[in-house]
């Protein structure tokens, strides 16, 4: 049970709980977030590893049109089931935290990885009006 101690105008106890006089507790009011899927190391690296060295122009392309337009440089550095995770260099040699969301939303499989970044690739190129290459 989640106890949140909230500050009211009147003074008030809550039976059961000790209190400060003035705030009341609240309880059961707020959910437990869900927590995205989480991949383990080889699915990390195989991914982060294949786009930095294969798609390093893509990288690019999704930090330019999701973060930041005026990129010079983005590195995959990792993801989870609710998004991706990027470096993203600025043209002042500042790198800074991208997170992008899968827009198929939450994913808990590996196999869905590769779906959802060529998803984002593809929306990057309508954001960016680049002619997607074909996907095999």
């Amino acid at each position: 049970m989640t106890r949140i101690c909230i500050e009211t105008h009147r003074r008030a106890r809550s039976p059961g709980f000790d209190c400060m006089p003035g705030h009341v507790y609240i309880t059961s009011v707020l959910k437990v977030g869900r927590m995205p899927h989480a991949f383990d190391a080889a699915a990390l690296s195989g991914v982060t590893g294949h786009m930095n060295d294969d798609h390093a122009d893509d990288n690019l392309l999704v930090a330019r049109a999701f973060g930041r337009a005026d990129a010079t440089a983005a590195v995959m550095t990792g993801f989870d089931g609710d998004g991706g995770d990027w470096d993203v260099t600025g043209p002042d040699g500042t790198v800074a935290p991208l997170r992008v969301a899968w827009p198929g939303g939450p994913i808990t499989e590996r196999r869905e990885v590769r779906r959802e970044i060529v998803a984002l690739y593809d929306e990057a190129c309508r954001r960016s009006g680049v002619e997607p290459r074909p996907h095999d």
